[in-house]
């Protein structure tokens, strides 16, 4: 053993300690595993020390006891969780994540301004409403089918600001035969107040709505016509020129004589009536005359002309178109019947066509 451990030599001869050898042997080993020889038998003062670091490297660790104790503790509440959150965030905001808070909020702020643009939206992408001017409530009927029949009905709905179409919704305005005349047609946001009670308070909210106005003027009833449509007489109302007005719009005034017998709103007998119409309103009273034939025999010789009854029945003779030129115009025709009327208390036939008038006997 002298032979092998010559660096021990010193150290048995002072009598060194355990620990002295044990680094000493260590280094011995070192040096041996570099010259690649062979392993040497330890001392019995080694066998007995055993080194301090051995007992620790095989030192077992306890089994930790969090994962039993995390499994009995009960789930922290949705207050819970909130308030750690809260608190997290304090310290973040504390410990320099203030702009984390910042960008949070500015998130927040544009999903609001994303929900209130959403919920108060522009008016004009809301359906277009309509508002006729001019038209009575009674032509409630009317207005809808107005509006429905323009071709580009649909687009004036969605798009009611656009000119073009607004211009060809006054150009088709105007070809109707029951519209007289067109002022305006435009659009704007009407202010709208909706009331809504509840319980017992009203609550009222104030909205734009984008709408179409239509500032047209109808033509006015001015005459009933009796018109034939398969052997049938359909009454139709005429306006003061002759335009033969949709079933919608009937006369309402009591008293008003039919025009019959009509061959055409262009028919000249039709023009002539409307002509002297005001004259005969203004002289007799209202229901006096009740039929008025625009072809009917004049005479024995077959001349066709304007033939009158009245409530009595009565008949006048006013005579063909254009007769007037011989001297007798309404107004001297208008006095003849009204004292020929007098006179005959409103019985026969009388001819109003000449300077003196006459009863005629048939």
């Amino acid at each position: 053993m002298s032979d092998t451990f010559e660096p021990f030599d010193e150290f048995e001869e002072e009598e060194v300690g355990g620990e002295a050898i044990i680094a000493a042997a260590q280094k011995a080993s070192e040096k041996t595993a570099n010259k690649k020889e062979t392993p040497v038998k330890k001392t019995t003062a080694q066998k007995k020390k055993k080194p301090a670091t051995k007992k620790k490297a095989t030192a077992k660790k306890p089994a930790a006891p969090q994962a039993k104790t995390a499994k009995s503790l009960p789930t922290p509440g949705l207050v819970t969780r909130g308030v750690h959150g809260g608190l997290q965030a304090m310290d973040t905001v504390a410990g320099g994540g203030w702009w984390m808070l910042v960008w949070a909020l500015l998130a927040v702020g544009a999903i609001c301004l994303v929900v209130m643009a959403w919920w108060h939206r522009p008016a004009d992408q809301r359906p277009t409403h309509r508002h006729f001017i001019g038209i009575p409530h009674a032509y409630s009927d009317l207005k809808k089918k107005i509006w429905n029949e323009f071709s580009d009905h649909g687009r004036l709905i969605t798009d009611g600001r656009n000119e073009a179409i607004l211009e060809k919704f006054a150009t088709y305005l105007s070809q109707r035969r029951e519209v007289e005349s067109v002022e305006r047609v435009y659009f704007e946001y009407e202010i709208k107040e909706d009331r809504r009670s509840s319980g017992s308070q009203q609550q009222s909210q104030i909205r734009c709505q984008p709408t179409v106005c239509v500032d047209i003027t109808l033509r006015t009833p001015y005459l009933p016509v009796a018109w034939k449509r398969n052997r049938r007489d359909v009454i139709l109302a005429v306006d003061k020129n002759g335009v033969i007005l949709p079933p919608i719009m009937q006369v309402t005034e009591k008293g008003l004589p039919i025009i019959r017998n009509v061959k055409g709103a262009k028919d000249p007998a039709l023009t002539e009536i409307l002509k002297i119409w005001p004259s005969l309103r203004e002289s007799l009273p209202l229901g006096t005359i009740t039929d008025i034939d625009a072809h009917a025999s004049l005479d024995r010789e077959s001349q066709m002309g304007i033939v009158m009854t009245t409530s009595t029945g009565a008949r006048i003779l006013w005579g063909a178109v254009g007769e007037d030129k011989y001297g007798v115009d309404v107004n001297m025709r208008i006095a003849h019947l009204t004292r020929m009327l007098a006179d005959q208390q409103g019985r026969g036939t009388i001819d109003v066509r000449f300077i003196d008038p006459y009863f005629v006997n048939k």
